[in-house]
């Protein structure tokens, strides 16, 4: 049986190929055991966040009570903000979910009618009394104009009288990209015993 060099290089390929798939299977699988082992910490008044190691801060946006985050590895448009808000005395009175919704409308954010979620389920750390949470995410138009894919989470913490805000907000496309990792940092919140 005669191998002639066109078969070869044929096998040769598909092998190339198969061996391909089989790395980029590999790096997938222990993607989120990297993601969890390259984690930073930081601080926003009581809560704890555990942020990816891709994520850079933005230095002009750090302050005791705020920070945000871009991709340092890419350069689509994607941004994460985590900050703390007094509540005001006009939202005093006002449920998390509530007030949520006055913040969105703030910001002019109109989601779509299908592709949106609005989570009811609170993390478990965050099944305390005085927490109130509420999460939205989905693709929106915000200013009447612009397509963005939003996905923001609010604690309401009563006792403190304040709220910390998370959100992620992006092009529709980009979104779905970090959206997953976004997700894991708001599950992963800690929030220190005042």
């Amino acid at each position: 049986m005669e191998i002639n060099s066109s078969n070869t290089l044929e096998w040769s390929i598909l092998i190339f190929i198969l061996l391909g798939l089989f790395y980029g299977a590999l790096a997938i699988k222990n993607e989120k055991r990297v993601f969890l082992q390259n984690l930073k910490t930081f601080h926003i008044k009581q809560f704890k966040l555990k942020i990816p190691s891709w994520w850079g801060l933005e230095k002009d946006t750090v302050s005791p009570t705020k920070s945000s985050f871009i991709r340092k590895d890419t350069r689509y448009d994607w941004r994460a903000s985590f900050e703390w808000f007094n509540l005001e005395d006009k939202d005093k009175n006002l449920s998390g979910r509530d007030l949520f919704i006055e913040i969105i409308k703030s910001k002019e954010i109109f989601f779509d009618e299908v592709g949106s979620v609005i989570h009811t389920r609170p993390f478990p750390q965050f099944d305390r009394p005085h927490l109130q949470t509420a999460r939205v995410e989905g693709m929106a138009t915000q200013f009447g104009t612009e397509r963005i894919y939003y996905d923001a989470f609010i604690v309401l913490d009563k006792r403190v009288n304040g709220y910390l805000l998370c959100e992620s907000r992006s092009s529709v496309l980009n979104g779905m990209v970090e959206g997953p990792y976004f997700e894991e940092v708001i599950k992963s919140i800690e929030i220190k015993n005042i």
